[in-house]
């Protein structure tokens, strides 16, 4: 080999390798963040929820965050609504973060509910749903007097009937969409027993007729 050759296969080795370590240097730079820890601030958790990268997650990624959204809703929505509204989350993405983490949760209690034999244990775990839609009713229509109240322009819905709202009609009819059969066939008699349930234990159905 010349000594020309030489030069010029140095020169292709050295831009090829100039190329590949700049493809890596930018695969770095660019590369996604890293999922917030569930110590993280609250309306960066809400935000992380509403995002792509969340949905991009497998169901085993997206445990932890589902069941930190669940504990901490079941306990404080006012607090969870008050961190979305300081961290200045939009409603479109409260309605993504509520569409992503919504559905997990529900398999999530549709798992806990059907793997119990049937009996005294699922009774007993109807008992705990109902009291706990009992609390959360207390606690929202608490939160809808204050907002209610509120002379300082709130932004929080007091009545939760707008469109991007998560029991509204439309997004209803997507969750529905979105819902595989077999998780229809057990949401559906997920709901029947808890209705059953309240009926014995002489409380209305919060959901109102069929």
């Amino acid at each position: 080999m010349t000594q020309s050759r030489q030069i010029r296969s140095i020169v292709v080795v050295s831009a090829a390798v100039v190329l590949l370590g700049g493809g890596a240097v930018a695969a770095y730079l660019f590369r996604p963040p890293a999922p917030p820890p569930l110590d993280a601030p609250l309306g960066d958790l809400i935000r992380f929820a509403a995002d792509e990268r969340f949905a991009a997650l497998s169901p085993e990624e997206k445990k932890p965050y589902v069941d930190f959204f669940m504990d901490r809703f079941s306990k404080d929505p006012m607090g969870l609504m008050k961190a979305a509204n300081d961290a200045g989350i939009t409603e479109e993405q409260r309605r993504l973060a509520m569409r992503q983490v919504g559905p997990q949760a529900m398999n999530k209690r549709l798992d806990e509910y059907f793997d119990l034999p049937p009996g005294k244990d699922r009774t007993a775990y109807l008992d705990k749903m109902i009291d706990e839609q009992e609390r959360m009713g207390g606690m929202m229509r608490k939160m809808r007097n204050v907002v209610g109240g509120n002379r300082d322009g709130a932004t929080s819905r007091p009545s939760g009937r707008g469109r991007g709202d998560w029991n509204s009609p439309a997004v209803m009819k997507q969750r529905i969409e979105d819902t595989p059969p077999h998780r229809r066939t057990q949401m559906a008699e997920f709901i029947a027993d808890i209705r059953q349930r309240r009926q014995a234990r002489g409380l209305p159905d919060p959901h109102g007729p069929r």
